[in-house]
């Protein structure tokens, strides 16, 4: 169980500073700098990005059962 909670405290730090990072570049001058901006640039040069984001996002969501059923 210990693991499992450093990992959720891992996850929650990172979004919170995925989630600064992108305010600041928000807040600044320069346009086409944030995160989302740059993906979707990203995505239109390279197809397969969008694809390999929507596989890993959900294969980390689909759910999962053991073989008693939980």
């Amino acid at each position: 169980m210990k693991a499992r909670r450093i990992t959720a405290i891992s996850i929650a730090v990172g979004f919170l500073i995925f989630l600064g990072l992108e305010g600041w570049l928000v807040s600044n001058d320069e346009e086409g700098d944030t995160i989302s901006e740059v993906m979707h640039e990203t995505g239109k040069k390279w197809m397969c990005i969008p694809f390999l984001l929507g596989y890993l996002m959900g294969h980390w969501t689909w759910p999962i059962y053991n073989k008693k059923g939980e």
